[in-house]
């Protein structure tokens, strides 16, 4: 199907719309207001397709650069070089999720978390508030094609959020010289560091989150590892809140 502007509002004159052609051989783009044509050599339509998708896409992120806001490009037909239309098989995300609910153990959470609240101290609320951006940085990359690089960034901004709240709580190596100490103050396993809170610590310095990596971003790394590191926070902070109530009796 066909597409075009329909009946608009006007904003300029005709003649002042945006035309441009640009090409280097392999690649040829033409512009037709904010309309976007993207030509390439291919054997079939899906290649045509995937080729022409990747460079589009490329070319929205140097654009993104040129005005400091972001630009994407949405595919709407393929054609060949006749102008006959072609089908191009294209997968689309349908989200879809569960929750389990247990009643009774609901019930005890709601009032661990009241006991929370009431004992909170700056550095437990910072935790916490670390914590709920970690989650909603998850639910953000929820809305994101599970398979593309965008859900993978958002899924380790939000495992860097959380780590900063573990980090918050036991403390980490260059920052707090007693991180060690403090996992010893609050009653947790001896190797408690070493077994579940080193390998997120090297998770979060070796592989894409706080600092960069030239390797493609690996579609879903950090769903499963979001988890354990937020079975891992919790832990901690029980043990927080524990040592808190026993320091005020």
């Amino acid at each position: 199907m066909r597409v075009g502007h329909g009946s608009l509002s006007e904003y300029r004159e005709a003649d002042e719309a945006i035309r441009a052609d640009f090409s280097d051989g392999r690649v040829r783009m033409s512009f037709e207001d904010n309309f976007l044509a993207v030509s390439v050599d291919a054997p079939d339509a899906k290649a045509a397709y995937d080729a022409a998708r990747a460079f589009a896409e490329l070319f929205a992120h140097a654009l993104s650069v040129q005005f400091g806001m972001r630009f994407g490009a949405e595919f709407l037909f393929v054609e060949d070089d006749q102008g006959v239309p072609r089908r191009v098989p294209t997968s689309y995300q349908v989200p879809f999720g569960v929750t389990w609910y247990n009643l009774a153990e609901t019930r005890d959470r709601l009032g661990t978390a009241f006991h929370w609240a009431i004992a909170a101290d700056d550095r437990s609320r910072k935790a916490m508030l670390y914590f709920d951006h970690a989650c909603l940085l998850a639910e953000f990359a929820w809305t994101l094609p599970i398979t593309g690089p965008h859900a993978t960034f958002s899924y380790a901004l939000a495992f860097l959020q959380l780590f900063k709240a573990l980090a918050a709580i036991v403390g980490e190596p260059g920052v707090d010289r007693d991180y060690q100490r403090r996992v010893a103050e609050l009653d947790l396993p001896a190797d408690f560091w070493s077994s579940r809170v080193k390998p997120l610590y090297l998770i979060r310095n070796d592989e894409d989150v706080a600092h960069y990596s030239l390797q493609p971003p690996e579609p879903g790394a950090f769903l499963n590892r979001f988890r354990d590191a937020a079975g891992v926070f919790k832990e901690a902070l029980s043990a927080y809140f524990k040592w808190l109530s026993e320091k005020a009796s």
